[in-house]
């Protein structure tokens, strides 16, 4: 089928809604067992043997004399009818002598086409025979729906004999009728039905949301098993097994709202491997429920894992991103049909994690105006959601100068992800407000920075390293006249030579620098005696805050692993930075002057479990 009118839906034409019309409906062309390739014997020679059998077959029959009984016979039987009897001995020996007819050579027309080992869909498949394979039948159910016999590969089994999927120009009659094995009863599976309320013993299907298509004038969903998939349901991802099914009608005054498959004619499906742009699937299913990998029942599941591959075609199934089609034609041609495309992926057992399922991050907002840096990064899990900060315990946004130095850091827990803080929209960083300074005091030098977001997913071991580039040329700042103060002091400096006592079973917490003859350090170490007596054990992020003496908050920052430190730390250093007034213009980071007076520092302590504990102290600062 060609591209670009792959996904189109059109309506039949009268000849052939006749010829469907005329046909039993059943799932013959649907399955989830992949070809067999056994040694491919001779057409002819598979002609010539049913020759040879038919023929002996005739012979045993002339020399028979005719059944008495009131017996039945097939309608397509050879007659044995008073009249026979009567024959002479002449039309005996021209009937010995005439050339048995030659057997039917059937032609699959269908791209894939079941061999089963029963005449019913229900039935297992053992091979599927691509369009042009050449097929031998010595044997038909007796409602004609399927034949018995052997392909050109030397598959053997039952195939449909639906017209629209196999041509038999020499016709069935003379096949031995044949029931076929008895029907075995399915094995359900994890999908639901199309019974609207499940049962208890039922899993929910869940509905994924398209990507893409339309209604038109029907009604429907897609929908999947709950359990063999995961990331969010609008892009979801499967391991190790893979099923689709639509549940969909046309809702008209004739149908009502009628149950699944009510007003609708048939549905194509076709999978595309998106990596390469392939057709990998294709079924065409005339009645419900509409499984897209077959299945009368309970829909077929397929089973993924190395060497698996796509029923029909036969492609090898890989690990990568795929999109699946579902055509719907409704029976009113004065209905439109609908479309409904899902994205999905394939994520092989033992294959590498794929570039699909690794962290996401976007550099969604930088600069506002001429002066201000925003630095917003937005971030998720692509296997826990498609929302920022969906399984998401952190982001640590760095900044680097020309020399690569790191001049300012901040870890944010929480979506918007803001280096500056505040939320929607997130707060910049007014570089002429500051004095051309970081919040760290340290002054701006203009060219190419690097800014940085690591991205630490709530799984284990997840973690993600994003960069970005921003030129920074900011002009002087206009010197003034203002005498330069004297450095303020603080008191005490606090060095605690014994930890505090605390409540056994609490997360633990404890002030371990307080200030310096420099300036002001805040540094603390906490954990969690139920994980381990180590700094960060147990620990999820601790929250440090500054207040000035009017009790407004100066300065925060959340720091996602040891050490906790309210200026943060030179990186792989352990040791925390120290707030030096001087170089700092006698200025806090948010650009505020260093006031005389009694200020308070906190910090919050949340722990992986969800206990948190809280320590708050005061120091005094003062001009000397």
């Amino acid at each position: 089928m060609p591209n670009e009118s792959r996904f189109s839906v059109k309506k039949p034409s009268g000849w052939q809604v006749l010829l469907w019309l005329a046909c039993s409906l059943f799932l013959a062309a649907c399955g989830n067992m992949t070809t067999t390739s056994p040694p491919t014997p001779d057409v002819d020679a598979l002609v010539d043997a049913r020759l040879t059998e038919v023929a002996g077959q005739r012979e045993t029959v002339a020399g028979q004399t005719a059944p008495t009984t009131d017996t039945p016979v097939p309608p397509d039987a050879p007659s044995n009818s008073d009249a026979d009897t009567e024959t002479d001995t002449e039309t005996d020996t021209e009937t010995d002598t005439e050339t048995a007819p030659e057997p039917a050579v059937c032609t699959v027309l269908t791209s894939a086409l079941n061999v089963r080992t029963g005449p019913d869909v229900i039935f297992a498949s053992v091979a599927v025979l691509q369009q042009g394979t050449e097929f031998v039948p010595d044997r038909i159910h007796p409602d004609g729906t399927f034949i018995h016999g052997v392909a050109a590969n030397g598959a053997e089994g039952w195939i449909s004999a639906r017209p629209d999927l196999v041509s038999c120009p020499q016709g069935l009659d003379g096949l031995t009728i044949d029931a076929g094995p008895p029907t075995p009863t399915p094995t359900p599976t994890t999908i639901a039905s199309a019974t609207p309320t499940p049962t208890p013993t039922q899993a929910v299907a869940v509905i994924i949301p398209r990507a893409g298509g339309g209604d038109g004038d029907l009604t429907g969903d897609v929908v999947t098993a709950p359990d063999i998939f995961f990331g969010p349901a609008i892009h979801p991802i499967f391991r190790e097994r893979l099923v689709f099914q639509i549940l969909v009608n046309y809702p008209d005054a004739e149908n009502g709202n009628g149950g699944d498959g009510a007003g609708i004619d048939f549905v194509e499906i076709y999978v595309t491997n998106e990596n390469t742009g392939d057709l990998v699937y294709e079924a065409v299913l005339e009645e419900p429920p509409y499984c897209a990998l077959g299945g009368s029942g309970p829909c077929n599941i397929l089973t993924l894992g190395s060497g698996a591959r796509w029923p029909g075609t036969n492609e090898p199934i890989e690990t990568g991103d795929y999109s699946i089609d579902f055509s719907v034609v409704p029976t009113s041609e004065d209905a439109d049909g609908g479309n409904w495309r899902i994205e999905f992926s394939i994520w092989l057992p033992g294959d590498a994690p794929p570039p699909f399922t690794e962290l996401r991050a976007n550099f969604s907002d930088l600069t506002r105006g001429p002066d201000e840096l925003v630095f917003q990064v937005q971030a998720w899990d692509p296997l826990q959601g498609n929302d920022d900060g969906d399984g998401i315990a952190n982001v640590r946004l760095q900044v680097f100068d020309p020399y690569d130095n790191l001049v300012y850091e901040k870890v944010e827990t929480d979506a918007a992800y803001c280096a500056f803080g505040g939320d929607e929209p997130c707060e910049g960083h007014v570089f002429s407000a500051a004095g051309n300074r970081w919040p760290n005091g340290t002054p701006v030098d203009n060219g190419t920075h690097r800014l940085v977001a690591i991205v630490t997913g709530t799984q284990a071991g997840r973690v993600r390293t994003f960069e970005d580039t921003i030129d920074i040329s900011l002009d002087p700042v206009p010197e003034t006249d203002t005498p330069t103060p004297l450095p303020p002091t603080v008191e005490p400096t606090v060095q605690p030579t014994a930890p505090p006592a605390q409540p056994g079973g609490e997360l633990y917490l404890e002030v371990v620098q307080l200030g310096d003859a420099r300036g002001l350090v805040f540094q603390v170490v906490a954990w969690d005696p139920a994980v381990d007596e180590s700094d960060g054990a147990g620990i999820a992020n601790v929250e440090m805050a500054l207040f000035g003496p009017d009790g407004d908050m100066i300065h925060e920052r959340t720091e996602g692993g040891a050490p906790y430190c309210l200026f943060s730390n030179a990186p792989n250093s352990s040791t925390c930075n120290i707030w030096s007034f001087n170089q700092n213009d006698f200025r806090w980071p948010n650009g505020a002057e260093i006031a005389s007076g009694e200020y308070r520092l906190r910090a919050r302590a949340n722990g992986e479990s969800g206990e948190t504990r809280t320590l708050e102290f005061s120091v005094q600062i003062s001009q000397n």
